[in-house]
């Protein structure tokens, strides 16, 4: 089956190309299952039995709760393929993310219609089970589906018990921003970041991420909304709605604690 092949095929790349212990696969695992359904069956399938029962998903600005949005979406026959590019995992083993390429074809026979990149929240849950907590995509031209290959993150350390919540990490970084924009992100963005805007392809690496983000509107503003962080408290996310002037659109953020503290792993910053 075609949907076999493609599992097995990244399965094998993710080995070889990262050469991940078996326990610090699970999220890429995850990632590919869900992908795996999406293709062989339906998207509106995949994602429900995918998410948690907290997850939300964006659209246009706005915020929504994943199993009202998916309930009421309507069975399509087109085909959203992706798969994992960039990963990470706390030491717990309890929250991990993964952002990578998407490609969307009216059927797996069609051309691609519209491409871009996904960044995925993932939270294992008492049973077990991986599920995610927020999905978040870009979308631009210049399909890069089969040009990513798989890499990891840095394993973080955990932060002190009596550190803060994930949503206090993010609104110390914002504190800041609101004086020196510039500054808070040279203080924050971690050297192996990634930062993921409509219209562009994805960019890796504080060199190159730090330049994309001086282009940001002075007018821009980040309102946080929720966020979590895993018990090892070595990995956080935030996600909430940006605002440049009288626009709306959404934000998500995956925090890494590292001995230079907390900084940003990964950023989707839509526009």
């Amino acid at each position: 089956m075609i949907k076999i092949s493609y599992f097995n095929f990244f399965l094998v790349a993710m080995t070889s190309h990262v050469c991940l212990a078996q326990t610090r696969s699970e999220v890429v695992r995850a990632e590919l299952s869900f992908a795996a359904t999406a293709k062989e069956f339906t998207m509106k399938r995949a994602f429900l039995e995918n998410m948690d029962s907290a997850a939300v998903v964006f659209g246009e600005g706005k915020i929504y709760n994943g199993f009202e949005y998916w309930n009421k979406a309507t069975e399509t026959p087109g085909k959203l393929l992706w798969h994992p590019a960039f990963n990470g995992l706390s030491q717990a083993e309890d929250l991990g993310f993964t952002t990578g390429p998407w490609e969307y074809r009216a059927t797996l026979a069609d051309s691609v219609i519209a491409s871009g990149q996904y960044t995925t929240v993932w939270k294992k849950n008492k049973k077990g089970e991986w599920k995610f907590l927020a999905d978040l995509g870009v979308d631009y031209r210049g399909n890069l589906f089969g040009q990513q290959s798989l890499s990891t993150s840095e394993v973080f350390i955990s932060a002190k018990k009596n550190d803060t919540s994930a949503l206090a990490i993010e609104k110390k970084f914002l504190e800041t921003f609101a004086v020196h924009k510039q500054k808070a992100f040279e203080q924050s963005v971690h050297y192996n970041s990634w930062l993921n805007t409509d219209g562009k392809h994805p960019v890796q690496l504080a060199a190159l991420v730090l330049p994309e983000l001086a282009k940001l509107p002075d007018t821009i503003s980040f309102q946080p909304v929720e966020g979590g962080m895993s018990s090892s408290r070595d990995l956080a996310y935030i996600y909430g709605t940006v605002t440049y002037g009288q626009k709306q659109e959404n934000y998500l953020r995956i925090w890494g604690h590292t001995k230079d503290g907390w900084k940003i792993i990964v950023q989707v910053i839509k526009k």
